[in-house]
């Protein structure tokens, strides 16, 4: 056993070793921005499921066989933008189209995650059309998830590793660092991120903090916000092997930007929400 477990921290400072050593090797450059539409946020230390390729490929050693489709809500669309994903074993593949008044974003995933309790990811994003520089580029990814004890977990994405050029030039990588914490049994989780490029320093990065709520069986509730005054509130729903679920972007206005909509199957019976036996078929 304890054997195992100086294995498990070999592994967890080789993880942490080499993303250490690529932000120190990385000289400043331009910045590949991707569009958000279509996958919604989730924090990078405690996402799992069907979303994880987009969010952090560590994840799918956690994650159980599924699939998911995903669509937004935006400039008084009911259905603007749309994607999915679908997990098969330790393997994913995601696809998005987003619309675009000049041309549409259209890319594909290819995840793969495992490990023990350092659990290492690594994602292959090609983007098949984009605009501007976007276009025909291609994104390789590094995801890292280390559980030091069942209630506190560490999650690090690094995007661009490749360090695709723009006009000829390197362009930056980017790392999301984060960390999730049960703060009342499990029920509420609190989560921090902090999300920056290589030539960035703190008070350039991006914070964001949230919350994960389980006030009953089988509903989840999600709020964060971040450092731009944007607050984001969503809720899932399961039912047996099924589950729905949405997201909503608002501005420091309060006024709501985008919503996200997504159903999802896997393959086994979820904590499912009990609804009341209105029928009376309930026994006296």
């Amino acid at each position: 056993m304890r054997q195992q477990d100086r294995q498990g921290r070999r592994w967890q400072l080789i993880g942490i070793l080499a993303i250490v050593l690529l932000s120190a090797a990385v000289s400043a450059a331009e910045e590949v921005v991707l569009p958000h539409e279509v996958f919604f946020y989730y924090p990078v230390a405690s996402v799992n499921g069907q979303n994880a390729a987009w969010i952090n490929p560590a994840a799918l050693g956690y994650s159980n066989n599924g699939s998911i489709l995903i669509f937004t809500q935006r400039q008084q669309r009911l259905i603007r933008d749309y994607g999915g994903a679908a997990v098969m074993r330790l393997f994913s593949v995601a696809y998005r189209k987003i619309k675009r008044d000049n041309a549409d974003h259209e890319e594909y995933i290819f995840a793969v995650g495992g490990g023990g309790r350092a659990k290492f990811g690594f994602s292959y994003r090609y983007i098949k059309h984009g605009e501007g520089y976007l276009n025909k580029r291609h994104l390789w990814n590094l995801g890292l998830l280390i559980a030091e004890s069942p209630n506190a977990t560490f999650g690090v994405r690094v995007e661009n590793l490749n360090r695709s050029r723009i006009d000829g030039k390197r362009s930056d990588i980017r790392y999301v660092y984060g960390l999730a914490l049960n703060i009342y049994r499990t029920m509420v989780k609190g989560t921090f991120e902090v999300d920056m490029t290589q030539k960035e320093n703190l008070d350039a990065a991006d914070f964001r903090t949230g919350f994960e709520v389980n006030p009953v069986t089988g509903l989840l509730l999600y709020l964060d916000f971040d450092n731009h005054s944007r607050i984001n509130f969503g809720f899932r729903i399961n039912f047996g092997m099924t589950y729905a679920g949405h997201y909503h972007n608002f501005d420091r206005n309060f006024k709501g930007v985008m919503g996200t909509t997504y159903l999802g199957s896997v393959d086994y019976n979820q904590p499912s929400l009990q609804l009341p036996d209105l029928g009376g078929t309930g026994s006296h």
